[in-house]
């Protein structure tokens, strides 16, 4: 479902895909996100378009990830609060996907 003028992205290809790929249809996608002028739209909409351009075998993926639940902060032992991980994010979703794909992020200090 594309915008007038705006044609859809090709399924992602998951089985022969690796970081390099992964990151190419990612950047792909976030452009894709901005001409259909939903990149300020609601998280569960924006992953909604994310799963349904990706296709069956990436939806598939995504039922398969693990969502950490919300920890309680406990001063007494040191732990501190941490909200649990949305389904719905696509921050998360991508962040989740980049894992799978083999994608590392490594932050310079």
């Amino acid at each position: 479902m594309a915008a007038k003028g705006i044609r859809n992205l090709q399924e992602f290809n998951s089985a022969d895909a690796g970081a390099a790929e992964w990151e190419i249809y990612k950047r792909n996608f976030l452009v894709h996100l901005e001409a259909l002028g939903l990149h300020d739209k609601p998280g569960r909409r924006k992953v909604g378009v994310l799963l349904s351009n990706m296709g069956r075998e990436c939806v598939k993926i995504y039922a398969s990830f693990i969502w950490m639940p919300e920890v309680l902060a406990d001063e007494d032992n040191g732990i501190a609060h941490r909200p649990a991980e949305d389904r719905y994010n696509l921050d998360t979703v991508l962040t989740k996907f980049d894992h799978h794909f083999g994608v590392h992020n490594f932050k310079k200090h």
